[in-house]
């Protein structure tokens, strides 16, 4: 698990002073590059198509629980899973060409309140050129290790 916190900014919120639905998946992608660039990741190169890899996000969803304003303070919890590979999937069953990040979204330090909002991105490893999937841990082994190693 990896934890990011900061403060909610007036241009994230709508006409209601409320933190606007689409922000909050930004909020999550910014906790996602923190928890690359901790694992030391190039975020240059990572984010570059002219790399090795490119990891492109193919779902993502988010619920909401209660609202979030302007000046508050929230801790984003990020957690990893790597799906089992699908052995009735169309390329090489073999490697983990994919992940997903969970996101739980909290106001209070402690995580003693439920989540206010929780979201979830799946992502999948491809090669830039030839658009195929690839083993994920080739290029991200580390984050990797560093999300099932890391506590808030």
């Amino acid at each position: 698990m990896f934890s990011y916190d900061r403060y909610l900014h007036f241009r994230e919120t709508d006409a209601a002073g409320v933190v606007y639905f689409s922000e909050v998946l930004n909020l999550c992608h910014e906790a996602y590059e923190a928890s690359l660039r901790a694992a030391g990741v190039d975020l240059k190169a990572f984010f570059s198509a002219t790399g090795t890899t490119i990891v492109p996000i193919i779902h993502a969803e988010v619920n909401f629980f209660k609202p979030l304003y302007c000046g508050d303070r929230i801790w984003i919890d990020l957690t990893l899973t790597i799906p089992d590979p699908n052995p009735n999937s169309k390329h090489d069953s073999s490697i983990s060409s994919e992940f997903e990040l969970a996101y739980k979204l909290y106001t209070t330090p402690d995580r003693s309140d439920r989540p206010v909002a929780q979201a979830k991105t799946r992502h999948v490893c491809v090669t830039p050129a030839t658009r195929q999937r690839q083993d994920c841990s080739l290029y991200l082994g580390e984050w990797m290790e560093l999300l099932q190693t890391t506590v808030p």
